[in-house]
């Protein structure tokens, strides 16, 4: 833990926190941490009036969590995840799940338990917090509306829904319901991650800071999700074939290492056993902040759509070095094995990729004919 001269203020991890010390029920001491925005933030100081005055205010005292409800079932339903309840959902043999997943299941998890997810009665003119809603009395008409009233966060949305699916089915296995009312909703559709335009590449590698730079060769040359890409060391490049095993799906990968990404590696500084660092030299603790800086960029360059979300995302990279290699021969398994990908998804990402090598191929036999003798 770093140290900063502000009453209250201290650093973990490299990020900056509100420390809280208060007493529990037991007369033990404990520690509350509430997150702050970096000192070179310009409403660093105004965030920390705000937390300071807010503690200073009488809290309220959570609510009961009565038997049946949503938010026992979510204390529930925490304790069972961290206990591998999920791994029995998966092919048998499967790795338990990932802690990056957990930890992703347990941010949608605290939505209910924190209270600020609701339910809106606009015929009786009130809402009702989903943790204080019964298990039981949950039907589909419910699920829908807490799927659409995230649809302008289509990602947020089906993540959120995943969960609660995965809730409702451990609800039914012990008997909270006979049913699961959101097993027949579907998920928003939120397009395609779509490969970068090599403009969009040039002159987002132009004005990416050196870390962010690296960051977005990282994830063109090797072609991993950017929770695989910060965990990238550089003892892993010495032998010319990078292996990992990737976090979300546990799948064992081998990638080449493109010479241009030694280059781009070579001129960063090296502070960390990992390519990519925080600015206190420390391995980025999650992808957070890598993909805080893509879509700042993103914004700064204007590649968003009307409604302000990205044209282009990190995981837009990984379509990108499909493309390449299937540029180069390689079959639809031999790619798949590279990027740990099926060779089902390999060929949805490479649609485009292999219209443009038909394309090229029957280019010679197209202008070699003439348009006025064709279908005779």
């Amino acid at each position: 833990m770093g140290l900063v001269n502000i009453e209250g203020v201290c650093e973990k991890e490299g990020r900056l926190y509100r420390r809280f010390r208060y007493y529990d029920a037991q007369g033990k001491r404990k520690d509350r941490y509430v997150r702050l925005p970096s000192l070179s933030d310009p409403n660093f100081q105004k965030e920390l009036e705000r937390i300071n005055r807010e503690a200073a205010e009488p809290t309220a005292v959570l609510p009961t969590l009565h038997p049946g409800s949503f938010g026992a079932l979510a204390k529930e339903f925490r304790i069972a995840i961290m206990r591998g309840w999920t791994k029995k959902k998966r092919k048998k043999g499967a790795k338990a799940l990932s802690q990056n997943t957990v930890d992703n299941y347990n941010r949608y998890i605290a939505m209910i338990e924190d209270g600020s997810l609701t339910f809106e009665n606009k015929k009786r003119g009130i809402s009702t917090p989903v943790r204080d809603m019964e298990v039981s009395g949950m039907r589909p008409t419910h699920v829908y509306q807490l799927r659409d009233e995230m649809a302008d966060l289509p990602g947020k949305a089906n993540n959120f829904l995943n969960v609660l699916k995965l809730m409702l089915t451990y609800a039914c296995e012990r008997d909270w319901r006979g049913d699961n009312p959101a097993a027949e909703v579907s998920p928003l559709p939120i397009g395609e991650h779509e490969p970068w335009p090599r403009d969009v590449l040039a002159e987002t590698l132009e004005k990416a800071s050196p870390m962010l730079r690296l960051a977005i060769v990282t994830g063109l040359c090797s072609g991993q999700r950017v929770s695989d890409v910060i965990r990238i060391q550089h003892g892993w490049l010495k032998t010319g074939i990078m292996e990992l095993s990737q976090v979300k799906t546990d799948v064992d990968v081998a990638v080449p290492v493109h010479p241009w990404w030694r280059e781009e590696i070579a001129k960063v500084e090296r502070k960390s056993v990992t390519l990519l660092y925080d600015r206190f030299g420390r391995p980025f603790s999650s992808e957070d902040r890598i993909q805080e800086r893509i879509r700042r960029l993103m914004h700064e360059l204007g590649h968003v759509d009307e409604n302000d979300q990205l044209l282009y995302t990190f995981h837009g990279l990984r379509k990108n070095a499909c493309c390449y290699l299937l540029e180069t021969g390689l079959s639809d398994t031999d790619v798949g094995a590279i990027l740990g990908m099926t060779p089902e998804t390999v060929r949805h990402y490479g649609k485009r990729a292999r219209a443009y090598m038909i394309a090229v191929g029957a280019a010679d036999k197209m202008t070699s004919v003439s348009v006025l003798k064709m279908g005779r």
